[in-house]
């Protein structure tokens, strides 16, 4: 059973805590505890969720950061490198995302579903616009992109309001025609049976409340997404409601 390794973290407390010029670089951290980790309208624990990470920030615009969450299955990680500037009220996001899974059930052994992708992030005030882009997603040798418009309000007492729309497309969500031996314990991996009534592209969307604290940030939203059934049961509709509370830290 293949597990990511704690090295990463190491990696990201020594970047932290030994690169120079620490007044031009800034690190911090965040945890939080959802009713359920939702990733891209697919609901990845089936339960409550627990994911956590650290951001270096340094003020050249160069950002890296180190994530984990868990599964209904398992634990992902992710690497993400990248660099970005803001002006006034525009900026924009260049880099890249290393995925790896601690174990992912009865294929941990078999298949190896690490993959990296790209993404770009266009940000015009309140509103980011970011394409995300893999050719090899879960290591299927099939391309696959995620596009995301989101809205994002805050008010001067610590209230606010989230929206997001995405649409999932490529050839990794191309089902119609073809079947994979593959199972999907956590939505990542879709089940390759006949009746299964997944699209070549599915729509997300989500909406939430926030109130932040000076400790805390709780949240109270709903996302959904149109994606069919891969059971060939039920309408395929989706609809989850999430609860979160996150508390962020400086180093």
């Amino acid at each position: 059973m293949k597990r990511f390794s704690p090295l990463l973290l190491v990696v990201m407390l020594a970047v932290a805590w030994f690169a120079p010029g620490t007044v031009l670089a800034h690190t911090s951290g965040h945890i939080e505890i959802t009713s359920t980790n939702m990733y891209r309208g697919l609901d990845l624990s089936q339960g409550v969720g627990v994911n956590g990470g650290i951001d270096y920030e340094h003020i050249s615009g160069f950002h890296l950061g180190l994530s984990a969450l868990n599964m209904q299955q398992g634990n992902r990680a992710a690497v993400q490198a990248g660099y970005g500037s803001r002006a006034l009220n525009w900026g924009y996001d260049l880099g890249a995302v290393y995925y790896t899974f601690s174990e992912h059930g009865e294929f941990s052994d078999e298949r190896h579903i690490d993959y990296t992708e790209l993404y770009g992030v266009l940000s015009l005030g309140p509103i980011n616009l970011s394409a995300w882009y893999t050719p090899d997603m879960l290591n299927t040798d099939e391309s696959a992109w995620y596009m995301e418009a989101d809205y994002t309000w805050r008010g001067r007492t610590g209230i606010g309001f989230e929206l997001n729309l995405g649409v999932a497309a490529g050839d990794y969500y191309d089902l119609a025609k073809e079947t994979r031996p593959v199972g999907e314990p956590n939505g990542l991996l879709y089940a390759g049976q006949e009746g299964a009534r997944v699209t070549s592209s599915y729509f997300t969307w989500g909406a939430a409340l926030t109130r932040a604290t000076r400790e805390f940030t709780w949240s109270m939203g709903v996302e959904g997404t149109d994606r069919g059934s891969v059971d060939g049961e039920g309408t395929g509709d989706r609809v989850k409601w999430v609860l979160g509370l996150e508390r962020r830290f400086d180093f």
